[in-house]
């Protein structure tokens, strides 16, 4: 919520259905609307459809769900939309031990998507983090139209403590949008440096593309050029080349 985020999909999964729990009342106190889905599938093409209107979205769910939902999210990597999971793991594989805690989803959220999705994988370190690490996902994704991935666990999803209040996230530039009546407006497009490149909301004047999973050229018609291909590619990688994560980057090895 402090991040901006103003619509939730999900459907329950322990050990993350307190989090819906407490958005239910909360979310809509500012304006913001809960929807439970009815199922992974369905939840993250729900935000990734908030998101392209416009609104600030996310879900959550645990390893499992998180499965289902990584053809969803390379649809959102692809058409630059960008969404939040957060991820509270449990005890794997399959169904495993849903009330135990485990690391054992990073793998998955480092690696699960097929093709060169380049996308950030955020860990919270206590209780604490969730709250900071969770906001600054939002404005992460948000300011570099990708997926934002937020990793906790059980032991930090199911418990309960008194924390001071967490400081703010560092606040990004935001989205990024399109002007209305833009002249030759590509969505797409290879002119910015950075690879953000302005994202047209529905219905803004001038500005019409195609948004779906299929390779792209900068004005959103499906290609299967390899030039086109290398090209958005690379204009993907460029977006998360310039984060600092400062004291808070890791590596995995």
């Amino acid at each position: 919520i402090r991040g901006g985020v103003r619509f939730v999909a999900a459907y329950p999964i322990t050990p993350a259905t307190e989090m819906l729990e407490w958005l239910a009342p909360n979310l809509e106190k500012v304006g913001g609307v809960l929807l439970q889905a009815e199922d992974e599938l369905a939840s993250v093409n729900m935000i990734i459809g908030g998101s392209f209107g416009g609104v600030p979205s996310m879900t959550a769910t645990s390893g499992p769900g998180l499965s289902l939902m990584m053809e969803g999210l390379g649809l959102a990597v692809t058409s630059e939309t960008p969404v939040v999971v957060a991820n509270v793991m449990r005890g794997g594989p399959s169904t495993g031990i849903p009330t135990k805690s485990e690391q054992s989803d990073l793998n998955i959220a480092l690696y699960g998507f097929h093709g060169d999705a380049p996308h950030l994988v955020l860990a919270a370190l206590n209780i604490r983090d969730c709250a900071f690490t969770t906001e600054w996902a939002v404005h992460l994704a948000e300011a570099l139209q990708t997926v934002a991935i937020v990793l906790s666990d059980q032991f930090l999803g199911q418990a309960r403590s008194v924390i001071d209040p967490p400081p703010a996230a560092p606040v990004g530039p935001g989205r990024k949008l399109a002007q209305p009546a833009a002249e030759n407006y590509q969505r797409y497009t290879l002119a910015d440096a950075d690879g953000i490149s302005p994202m047209a909301i529905p219905g803004t004047e001038g500005c019409l593309y195609t948004a779906d999973g299929l390779e792209h050229n900068e004005r959103g018609t499906p290609s299967s050029m390899p030039q086109d291909h290398l090209l958005q590619l690379d204009k993907r990688r460029r977006k998360l080349a310039a984060v600092d994560g400062g004291e808070h980057w890791a590596e995995v090895r």
